[in-house]
C-alpha cells in the first residue's frame, strides 16, 4: 500500500514538473538568447546588452507603457465604482429581485473566455462605428473587470450583517453616510485589493 503511494506521488510530481518544465524552458531560452549578439535564431555568438539599449531607447515601447498605465488604472478604478454603484443600489433600492436577475450577468466573466468578450466588444464598437482607441479600450476593460468587481464586492457586501445598516438608518444617519460612513470603511481592504 505504501509502495503504490509513494509511486502514485512520484507520478504527480513528474506530471506537474514535466508541465512547469514545458511553460518554463522556453521562456529561460529566449531570455537567454536576449543576451546574444546575433538575431535570435541563430547559435550562441557572444555576450551583448545590444538588444535591451534598443528597446529602452525606442519611443514607441514608452509610448506603449504609458498608455497600458493609462487604460488599466482607468479601467480599473471605474470598475470598481460602477460596481460599489451596482451594489449600493442593490442594497437600499426596493427592485433587489432586478438587480438579483441582473447580478447573474456579470458571472458570466467566469464562464465565457475573455477573448470572445472581446471579440464582441470589438464587434460592438465597429457596428456603431465608434472610433477605436484609448476611450474604447479603456471602455472594454472595464466591461471586463466588472465581471472581476461586481461579484467579488456583491459577495463582500453578501456577508454583511444587516443589523449594523438597521441601527444606522435607526440612530438617524441617511443612506449615502450608511453606506460610505459604515459600510465602505468596513470593506475598503477588499476594495484595494480589487485595484491589484
Amino acid at each position: 500500500m505504501k509502495v503504490l503511494s509513494i509511486v502514485k506521488k512520484g507520478i504527480i510530481f513528474l506530471a506537474i514538473a514535466s508541465i512547469y518544465l514545458f511553460f518554463y524552458i522556453p521562456i529561460a531560452i529566449l531570455i537567454t538568447f536576449s543576451f546574444n549578439s546575433a538575431a535570435f535564431p541563430s547559435p550562441w555568438i557572444s555576450f551583448t546588452w545590444q538588444w535591451y539599449h534598443e528597446l529602452f531607447g525606442t519611443v514607441y515601447i514608452w509610448y506603449a507603457l504609458s498608455n497600458s498605465f493609462i487604460i488599466a488604472l482607468s479601467a480599473t478604478i471605474l470598475s470598481v465604482l460602477f460596481a460599489l454603484a451596482l451594489v449600493y443600489m442593490r442594497l437600499f433600492t426596493r427592485r433587489a429581485s432586478l438587480f438579483d436577475s441582473l447580478f447573474s450577468l456579470f458571472y458570466a466573466n467566469l464562464i465565457v473566455p475573455e477573448v470572445v468578450l472581446g471579440v464582441g466588444l470589438l464587434s460592438f464598437f465597429v457596428i456603431c462605428a465608434a472610433p477605436l482607441g484609448i476611450v474604447t479600450l479603456i471602455i472594454a476593460h472595464t466591461v471586463l473587470g466588472l465581471g472581476f468587481a461586481v461579484p467579488l464586492i456583491n459577495g463582500r457586501f453578501a456577508e454583511l450583517d444587516m443589523r449594523l445598516v438597521e441601527a444606522s438608518l435607526d440612530l438617524g444617519a441617511t443612506v449615502h453616510q450608511t453606506f460610505f460612513l459604515l459600510l465602505c470603511p468596513c470593506y475598503d481592504q477588499q476594495l484595494l485589493l480589487l485595484h491589484c
